[in-house]
């Protein structure tokens, strides 16, 4: 991913770990438990 956009593999890192909290958050609050962190 990192190659194809052009930027730096630990941001790609840093903004995957941000969005899978955010939807995680997301899931909850509609009652959606997946059981992942």
């Amino acid at each position: 991913i990192s190659e194809a956009i052009g930027i730096p593999e630990n941001t790609v890192k840093t903004r995957m770990f941000y969005a899978r909290k955010r939807l995680s958050e997301e899931m909850k609050l509609r009652g959606v438990d997946r059981g992942w962190p």
